[in-house]
């Protein structure tokens, strides 16, 4: 599995992108150093889209995860949006602190593509610790 990323400035939409491998993609893997990189990458970016290359895949999902959790504790971005519903998502951020992961909001606003996979729940968890 890889990362590919490309720092974006003005103009420069159709310069490639540098492909970093990943050797610890599963969730469970707690050695963060192989996102190092985006230590130096990300410097004063405020937004950070993620993608995959087809909705359905555990593995890409679990990787996503550690890096979200990488992002927000070794970077401090402190926002995180799904592609669902604005209405869903807004009204699931008001409740969290007020639910628990079991029962929460996260699981009906994000599309269940996500929501529904295993590779998911560590990122529901997450948001509620």
């Amino acid at each position: 599995m890889c990362l590919s990323a490309r720092a974006q400035e003005p103009g420069d939409i159709l310069k490639g992108a540098v492909v970093y491998p990943l050797n610890h993609f599963a969730e469970q893997a707690d050695d963060s150093t192989e996102f190092s990189f985006l230590k130096v990458l990300l410097k004063d970016k405020r937004i950070v889209l993620l993608g995959e290359q087809s909705h359905g895949d555990g593995a890409t999902f679990a990787a996503k995860v550690r890096l979200v959790k990488f992002l927000h504790s070794e970077l401090g971005f402190d926002m995180l949006s799904f592609e669902s519903g604005l209405y869903a998502n807004y009204k699931a951020a008001q409740e969290l602190n007020h639910t628990e992961a079991r029962n929460s909001p996260m699981l009906e606003s994000v599309f269940p593509i996500w929501s529904e996979t295993a590779e998911f729940l560590p990122l529901i968890q997450y948001a509620h610790d």
